[in-house]
């Protein structure tokens, strides 16, 4: 068990925990969009059955169910797994997780820009769920990566909607 006082995110109550959670993912959200804006970097965000789908279903896909299984595959099973095996490594522990979730995201469009923003997410995404599997006052670590992903891929698609529109 990590000493509560050795890091910020063990020691700060359950609110501004959750806070950060949201917050930090959603700064390097914004941050990575202002960048792809200003630069007019082309990052082509959907795949062709997106394309052909409705907006109601990339919202139900993009913010519901891919973040379900992505969590699950990317944050739940292998921090669990890894905690089993490895002890007390648990920045080996992030960066495994975070590499499976950039990996995969590899595979949305061959785009290795993406692949490594999505590396730097899935280490946001691991962190959080690894701080609170540690904090005593929050009982569902991989509910709040789930929501906490949802959100930003709901930002995401509500921004790439946007330049689509302009």
């Amino acid at each position: 068990m990590i000493p509560k006082d050795k890091y910020y995110f063990l020691s700060i109550n359950r609110r501004k925990f959750i806070f950060l959670s949201f917050a930090i993912p959603l700064f390097y959200t914004l941050i990575g969009s202002t960048i792809t804006f200003i630069f007019k970097v082309d990052i082509d965000t959907s795949c062709i059955l997106q394309d052909l789908l409705g907006l109601l279903k990339k919202i139900f896909y993009g913010v519901l169910f891919a973040p379900l299984i992505e969590t699950f595959f990317f944050q739940y099973l292998p921090i669990e797994l890894l905690r089993l095996i490895i002890k007390k490594k648990e920045l080996f522990i992030v960066i495994i997780s975070g590499a499976l979730f950039g990996f995969a995201h590899y595979f949305n469009n061959h785009d290795y820009l993406f692949s490594i923003a999505a590396f730097l997410v899935g280490l946001i995404f691991a962190s959080i769920y690894l701080f609170a599997k540690n904090r005593k006052d929050i009982s569902f670590p991989f509910l709040l990566v789930f929501c906490v992903h949802a959100v930003i891929n709901l930002i995401s698609l509500s921004i790439n909607y946007y330049y689509d529109l302009n």
